[in-house]
Formats: structure tokens, C-alpha cells, sequence
């Protein structure tokens, strides 16, 4: 019984890879908190594609409702914590801005996949993707980097950028 539900199983993600569509999303934010921060810029990498980046050169009302948009596209959304903080940011941004939520998405959190079965001395992205592949391609988190980035500091906006597309293209790995 087992072997066939587990073949049952394969056969059925194989299915939805080939019928469904994905799409892996990061946001970077300006404060950890929804009804305080901002959205620097936000990733959204569908499957095998290039990533589209919505960055905080448009106002964080643009980018919210454009990101919002753009998520409704897909079958499914990845995320890497994302139950815990980026939808649940996004959600806050929209609603302080009267504009409609994101509703009835389907979502995959990658963060509770990889701490319901593997177990890891810590459950950091870049500490997953080191035990899994050998090494770490994700770039470091400098505090100063993000208060100039929301200063409007091209150059560490920049960085942030480059930070949020390696977090999706590790999460599609």
C-alpha cells in the first residue's frame, strides 16, 4: 500500500509541474513590521523563466498592487517563510492602501518543507541550501546597505535588488 501511494504521489507532482503554474516570490522590506515599513522591491520568478523585479523606484502603493497582480497569475506562489512574513506584509500594505487583498492563492512555504524534513542546525535559506547543494550563493544581510537603500541610495537599492533575485532563483533550486 505504501510503494502505490507513493507512486500515486510522483505521479501526481508530476502532473501538477506540468499543468500548474509557479512562481517563486521574495519581497525586501524597510521595516519588519507591515503598518510601518515600505517595500524596497519584490521578486517574483516563475518557473524556469527570467525574474521580474518590482523595485521601489515607483511608489510602495505601485508596487504593492502591481506584486498583487502579478502573484494572482499563478497556480501556485513559493516562498521561503513567506506565510510568516511576506504575504502577510503585502496583505497589511494593501489593506492600509483600501485596495483589495490577495485572496484564494495557492502557497507552497519552502521554510516548513525543509523543517518538517530535514534536520539542520538552523533553518536559514542559505544554511538549506548549503547542506543541500555544498555551498551558499546568497548574499549577506548589512543593515546599512537597507537603511540607505531607503534613503533612496541607488547603488545600495541595488544590492537589495541582487539580494532579493538570488533569494528566488535559490528557491526555485
Amino acid at each position: 500500500k505504501k510503494l502505490e501511494r507513493a507512486k500515486r504521489n510522483v505521479a501526481k507532482n508530476k502532473w501538477l509541474l506540468e499543468n500548474k503554474t509557479f512562481a517563486f516570490l521574495d519581497i525586501e522590506t524597510t521595516n519588519l513590521k507591515g503598518n510601518i515599513g515600505e517595500i524596497l522591491c519584490a521578486c517574483v520568478k516563475p518557473l524556469n523563466e527570467e525574474v521580474k523585479v518590482f523595485s521601489a523606484s515607483n511608489s510602495d502603493k505601485i508596487v504593492v498592487k502591481k506584486l498583487r497582480d502579478e502573484i494572482l497569475k499563478y497556480d501556485y506562489i513559493v516562498t521561503w517563510y513567506g506565510s510568516g512574513f511576506d504575504v502577510p506584509f503585502i496583505q497589511t500594505r494593501l489593506k492600509m492602501y483600501a485596495e483589495i487583498p490577495i485572496t484564494m492563492f495557492r502557497h507552497i512555504d519552502l521554510y516548513y518543507t525543509a523543517r518538517s524534513y530535514l534536520k539542520l542546525h538552523s533553518n536559514r535559506l542559505d544554511v538549506v541550501e548549503e547542506s543541500l547543494f555544498g555551498t551558499s550563493s546568497k548574499t549577506r544581510l548589512i543593515g546599512q546597505i537597507w537603511g540607505n537603500a531607503a534613503r533612496g541610495k541607488k547603488d545600495a537599492l541595488q544590492y537589495v535588488i541582487e539580494h532579493c533575485i538570488e533569494d528566488v532563483n535559490i528557491l526555485e533550486r
